[in-house]
């Protein structure tokens, strides 16, 4: 079927799609800078509220202020092609790193924005570069350590494991939990 790209219908309705389009991506990132905003001033507690009233679950919402905070939106006019996956690619990415230039969320933007990476592209980028030994599995090995010695602070335990789901589950699809039951290395 030979399309006529001149057809007013077709024309009418790809606009139309452009325009929500464009709705869409500016409402995500009002709503990344309200979020911020709700726990600038009200903390955890505001974002478990707007949680429950938005119908989101706490962690998108956390994420969303993450987001606000760390792209303001005086940031984010510096790169005007990018669209909120990129942020929250880039924010990930730089948990992966313990230091240098990929712990930080901005380098990982402003290289996307310079190379025009898409959200995908960006990813693979940053996991290219990430350093030899994984660190998803230094933070296992830690947890399991501190386990396997008796360590007596079950909240550095949570902590860590914590701080894994945070920085790693997103990229590994692995979410950690801790049990009471015993390990016995392999």
């Amino acid at each position: 079927m030979a399309i006529n790209f001149n057809d007013q219908v077709l024309n009418k309705l790809v606009h139309r799609f452009v325009r929500e389009l464009a709705t869409e991506r500016k409402a995500r990132l009002t709503q990344i800078d309200v979020a911020a905003e709700i726990a600038q001033h009200f903390g955890s507690d505001g974002l478990l509220y707007l949680s429950g009233v938005a119908g989101l679950d706490l962690r998108t919402v956390t994420e969303y202020a993450r987001i606000g905070q760390t792209f303001p939106p005086m940031v984010r006019q510096q790169y005007p092609t990018l669209i909120y996956t990129h942020y929250r690619t880039a924010l990930q990415l730089s948990r992966l790193y313990d230091g240098g230039e990929g712990s930080h969320p901005l380098y990982w933007v402003r290289k996307a924005f310079e190379n025009h990476w898409s959200a995908t592209e960006l990813l693979r980028q940053g996991k290219a570069h990430l350093p030899a030994q994984s660190p998803v599995e230094d933070a296992v090995r830690r947890v399991v350590r501190l386990a396997m010695e008796g360590h007596k602070h079950e909240g550095l335990l949570v902590a860590q494991v914590m701080e894994h789901n945070a920085r790693y589950a997103a990229f590994t699809g692995i979410t950690l939990t801790l049990s009471r039951t015993s390990y016995v290395a392999p």
